[in-house]
C-alpha cells in the first residue's frame, strides 16, 4: 500500500510537470552560419563575459541530466522501484547543487539576470524536494513522499519553463566560444 500510494502521488505530479519535451536544448534551432575570417581579421570578442558563456553550455547539458532524472523518477513511479527513486532524487540533488555557481553567473550579468531568476525560482525547490524525497524514502514516510513529490513536481513546472531560454541561449554561447576558438 506504502509503494503504491507514494508512487502514485509521483508519477501524476512528474507527468504534469514533465509531460513536455518541447523547448529543451536538443530541440533548439541552430546557431547562425559563422562569417570566415581573413587571414588578417580577428574573431570579434563575445559581448557576454567569458563565465557567463561556460557557465551557459554547463547549464544547458545539466538540462540533459535533468530530464534524465526526471525519466528516472517517472519510470520509478511507473514500476514501483522506490530504490531507483532514491537514486534519481539523489542524482538530481547533486546536479542543482553542482550548478548553482553557475546560475550566479548568469545573475552576475544583468542582460541574463531574468533567466537567473527563473533559474533562482525552481533550483531551490528542486533541490529540497529531491532530498527530501530520498529522505523521505529512506524513513519510509508516504506523507512525507507525497509532499516532496509535490515540492519537486513545482520545481520541475518551474524549471521547464525556463527550458526554451536555455536552449536559445545554449546556441549562442557555443557560437561565441566557437568564434573565441578560431
Amino acid at each position: 500500500m506504502f509503494r503504491a500510494v507514494a508512487t502514485g502521488i509521483l508519477a501524476a505530479l512528474l507527468v504534469i510537470a514533465c509531460g513536455s519535451t518541447a523547448g529543451s536544448p536538443s530541440a533548439r534551432p541552430s546557431p547562425s552560419p559563422s562569417v570566415s575570417l581573413g587571414p588578417d581579421e580577428s574573431p570579434l570578442p563575445t559581448p557576454w563575459p567569458g563565465g557567463t558563456v561556460d557557465a551557459i553550455i554547463v547549464l544547458a547539458a545539466a538540462d540533459g541530466e535533468i530530464a534524465e532524472a526526471g525519466a528516472d523518477l517517472q519510470r520509478a513511479a511507473q514500476t514501483e522501484d522506490l530504490d531507483l527513486m532514491r537514486r534519481a532524487a539523489t542524482g538530481l540533488a547533486d546536479v542543482i547543487a553542482g550548478n548553482e555557481p553557475n546560475v550566479g553567473a548568469l545573475a552576475a550579468y544583468p542582460p541574463l539576470a531574468p533567466v537567473a531568476a527563473k533559474y533562482q525560482a525552481a533550483f531551490p525547490m528542486m533541490l529540497d524536494g529531491a532530498r527530501a524525497l530520498s529522505t523521505a524514502i529512506d524513513t519510509g514516510d508516504a506523507t512525507a513522499i507525497a509532499s516532496a513529490s509535490q515540492q519537486l513536481a513545482e520545481g520541475l513546472r518551474l524549471y521547464g519553463a525556463l527550458r526554451p531560454d536555455i536552449g536559445t541561449l545554449a546556441g549562442r554561447a557555443i557560437e561565441m566560444k566557437r568564434v573565441l576558438v578560431k
